[in-house]
């Protein structure tokens, strides 16, 4: 869900910023489900962008390399609040999807299906106001319909219908730094020889300054190898030729910028790992748990930036 989180935080800080929802929070399940269905086209007719999904960004199936591509859906979409989905149980997507996706593959009957999909739901604290909204037919269908983000819409499409807003999003722009043709056999010199990789990566640095400096008050979203954050000496550069398992593809929110003591620059990092606090000891982390890290270190790490136009 990391895609998730750093998208709904993007679009928190701009509805923050045009004041048009105090005390909404988006919710990153919806944000996730937004931006893995299929959006219209403007004729009418729909457009197919799952064989677009990375498959390799975890259970959401999304990797934010793909937000540039996507997030005009989340823009066609809505936000769900978050604190309602709290109010009725709903905290975890992946607790609460299991029972779903369990029945869906059960060879129990439809009316069996539910009557176990509600009981499990209850032992992981879903509240009794979910099941007002939400009746047996829908329940039906997100036991029984092929496609696992249609179940999904047909849960998500009721339990929003009165806690949504609709979104206004500025245009994205996208840089890719990822070498994404990298062959199996290939060698670092091989490899260097076509793409260039150095140190640091002055134009992510560059991309990302620019927005923080604009005025815009929105933060960064980048893709970035995890491990930079735990092991400073891994980084994007080091994971050569083919990432060698040792670049975990990540996102995460730069959210502000400083001069350290030593005149360098560095990055404020939100994470989507709670309380998690193992990070690499050359990095400050504070009381929110966000993270200040070298820009130059982090920008041997990026993979892909994106930010407001």
């Amino acid at each position: 869900m990391c895609y998730a989180f750093a998208g709904s935080q993007f679009i928190d800080a701009v509805i923050q910023n045009d004041l048009k929802a105090k005390g909404h929070i988006t919710s990153p399940i919806t944000s996730a489900l937004q931006t893995k269905l299929s959006p219209t086209r403007a004729n009418g007719s729909r457009v197919n962008l799952l064989s677009n999904i990375s498959r390799g960004a975890g259970r959401s199936g999304l990797g934010v390399g793909q937000i540039n591509i996507l997030f005009n859906q989340l823009r066609q979409g809505y936000s769900c609040d978050q604190n309602f989905l709290t109010s009725i149980g709903i905290k975890d997507p992946n607790t609460f999807w299991e029972p779903f996706v369990y029945e869906f593959y059960s060879n129990k009957t439809v009316e069996e299906k539910i009557n176990s999909v509600k009981e499990e739901l209850r032992l992981r604290g879903v509240k009794e106001g979910f099941f007002d909204i939400v009746n047996d037919e829908t329940l039906a269908i997100a036991v029984t319909k092929k496609g696992f983000y249609l179940r999904e819409q047909a849960i998500f499409d009721k339990i929003c219908e009165n806690n949504k807003i609709e979104l206004s999003l500025p245009e994205l722009e996208y840089h890719d730094y990822s070498p994404s043709d990298v062959g199996y056999n290939e060698t670092d010199d091989e490899f260097k020889k076509r793409f260039q990789v150095d140190e640091v990566n002055p134009h992510a640095i560059q991309n990302i300054s620019t927005s923080l400096e604009s005025g815009n008050n929105l933060p960064v979203i980048v893709d970035i190898c995890a491990e930079v954050l735990t092991e400073k000496e891994k980084s994007f550069k080091r994971s050569l030729p083919a990432m060698n398992g040792s670049c975990s593809n990540h996102s995460v929110l730069v959210i502000g910028q400083r001069k350290a003591m030593d005149n360098s620059c560095q990055y404020l990092v939100r994470n989507s790992w709670g309380d998690y606090r193992n990070y690499d000891e050359a990095w400050e982390v504070d009381e929110k748990g966000q993270i200040w890290v070298d820009a130059k270190t982090l920008s041997s790490s990026i993979l892909k930036v994106i930010h407001a136009k």
